[in-house]
C-alpha cells in the first residue's frame, strides 16, 4: 500500500510539472526542474517516479533534487512581496 501511495504521489506531482513545462517551455528546449520538499527529500521512490514520468514526455528535461529547502523559496517570495508593498 505504501508503495502505491508513493508511486501515485510521484506521478501526480509529475503531471502538474508537465503542465507547467508545456506552458513555460513549449519549444521543448532543454530545461532543468529542481524538486524540493519532504516528499522528495525522504522518498527515493517519489523522486524516481517523478523523474521517469517527466522524462517519458520530455527527455530533454533534467530533474534534480534542490540544494535548498522548500521553505527558503517561500521566505524569498514573502520578502519580495513585502518589498513590493513597501515601495507602494
Amino acid at each position: 500500500l505504501a508503495t502505491e501511495i508513493l508511486t501515485s504521489a510521484g506521478t501526480e506531482l509529475a503531471h502538474i510539472a508537465q503542465i507547467v513545462l508545456r506552458r513555460l517551455w513549449a519549444s521543448r528546449s532543454s530545461a532543468e526542474v529542481a524538486i524540493a520538499g519532504g516528499g522528495f527529500a525522504n522518498s527515493a521512490r517519489v523522486c524516481q517516479i517523478f523523474g521517469n514520468v517527466i522524462r517519458t514526455d520530455r527527455p530533454e528535461v533534467h530533474v534534480r533534487l534542490s540544494e535548498h529547502q522548500a521553505f527558503e523559496g517561500a521566505l524569498y517570495l514573502a520578502q519580495q512581496a513585502l518589498a513590493a508593498n513597501a515601495v507602494h
